[in-house]
């Protein structure tokens, strides 16, 4: 396994070594012969995560097996939260960084001496286009008389 992939593990998985054995062992059901099976370990492999002995490698082919089921159980582990209350919080964080930003536009409509309310129509300017000679007046464009 690539050291990439390691450190993306290691930034995900529980701190707690033992955090991350017992949610893996809730996970481990019937025999070692069968959970060799379903995660393509070798039967001592799976014993050993019987026995709280998860090696990294082991965990990816636990999580491939096991699916989302499994990674959303260890992210709940690592952070204290549901995805949904992960999601929910991150929610939160954008609707806050929209309002600074708009409290941040609106203060600049201020400071250009416009309409501090945004634009009703909604468009994405707020602005007269300006021509190169930066007058603000509007130019028509068309074909020139030859």
């Amino acid at each position: 396994m690539s050291s990439i992939m390691e450190q993306a593990m290691s930034d995900f998985l529980p701190r707690d070594r033992q955090t991350l054995v017992q949610v893996i062992q809730g996970w481990v059901r019937g025999s070692a012969k069968e959970v060799a099976r379903a995660w393509g370990v070798d039967p001592a492999t799976a014993e050993n995560v019987r026995k709280g002995v998860v090696s990294t490698k082991t965990l990816q082919r636990a999580m491939a097996a096991e699916g989302w089921p499994l990674v959303l159980a260890l992210g709940h582990a690592a952070t204290g939260k549901s995805y949904e209350e992960w999601l929910e919080d991150e929610l939160t964080k954008a609707r806050s960084g929209a309002a600074r930003l708009e409290a941040l536009a609106e203060r600049s409509r201020i400071a250009r001496g416009q309409d501090p309310r945004p634009d009703p129509a909604g468009s994405q300017r707020s602005f007269a286009p300006m021509d190169r000679r930066g007058s603000g007046e509007r130019r028509s464009v068309g074909v020139r008389d030859a």
